[in-house]
């Protein structure tokens, strides 16, 4: 079905080639076969040194992403948001970075 799909425009103009399980799969045992096999997990860790105020015991780094008791390194990435977010991390970071870079620049 997914093939059939694919085939039809305007669709068809976007797809260049069939990556998994590839042409060559032209059995139902096959097409399982090679779904199958390149199954993966696509993770977006977040939340691993978290950033937070003074008292708080789990932070790492503070409010402009110094990492606490490492003179001149800042860290702004995924990892240093406080709770995993329910919404794309992508975004989360970029905000955060955003953040972070204005209270270095002192305009937050």
């Amino acid at each position: 079905m997914v093939r059939s799909l694919a085939a039809m425009a305007p669709l068809s103009h976007f797809i260049h080639s069939e990556m998994v399980p590839g042409t060559n799969a032209d059995t139902r045992a096959k097409i399982e076969a090679g779904l199958a096999s390149s199954l993966d997990t696509y993770h977006h860790p977040t939340s691993t040194v978290p950033i937070g105020g003074n008292g708080d015991s789990h932070a790492v780094v503070d409010g402009e992403g110094r990492v606490r008791s490492i003179l001149n390194l800042r860290v702004v990435d995924a990892s240093i948001l406080p709770d995993v977010p329910s919404v794309a991390t992508n975004v989360t970071t970029l905000i955060t970075a955003e953040h972070v870079a204005a209270k270095i620049k002192g305009l937050a």
